[in-house]
């Protein structure tokens, strides 16, 4: 989750500039798993509620908003248990 929420930070700077940008992900996975079908998944499961906690708390801008864009893929894919992260 470190590298996630430091890359959407990342991103929402660079898009604050004039010109554009190019972003290649070269070790991305699928981008869904489902974090009940495993041991360390179950183990994730603290962890990303924890944040996914911070939506409403507001301590960190930085993971309020990655908590929102998880929140938002949860809802448009319909998968309110599942982490849209890399391998």
């Amino acid at each position: 989750m470190h590298k996630h929420v430091a890359l959407c930070a990342l991103l929402k700077a660079l898009a604050r500039k004039e010109k554009g940008f190019f972003y290649l992900e070269t070790h991305a996975g699928r981008g869904s798993y489902d974090l009940s079908s495993s041991a360390e998944g179950r183990a994730s499961v603290t962890a990303i509620e924890r944040v996914m906690a911070t939506r409403a708390g507001g301590t960190h801008p930085e993971l309020g908003a990655y908590a929102e864009a998880v929140a938002s893929w949860r809802a448009r894919t319909g998968k309110p248990d599942a982490y849209p992260g890399s391998p």
